[in-house]
């Protein structure tokens, strides 16, 4: 979309999307600092015996 289909000045829009990437970096941002989580191998790939 753009500011002829909205029907807004174009500063309303570029002041939009500023304010948009800023809101985006900051989780971001937040994001990076949060532990990740670590992938663990499925026990049920693994061969255990069978009663049989």
């Amino acid at each position: 979309m753009n500011a002829k289909v909205l029907a807004i000045p174009i500063g309303t829009v570029m002041s939009r999307l500023c304010r948009a990437r800023g809101a985006l970096r900051g989780l971001l941002e937040a994001a990076k600092e949060q532990p990740r989580l670590r992938s663990v191998k499925c026990a049920m790939k693994r061969n255990f015996p069978t009663n049989g």
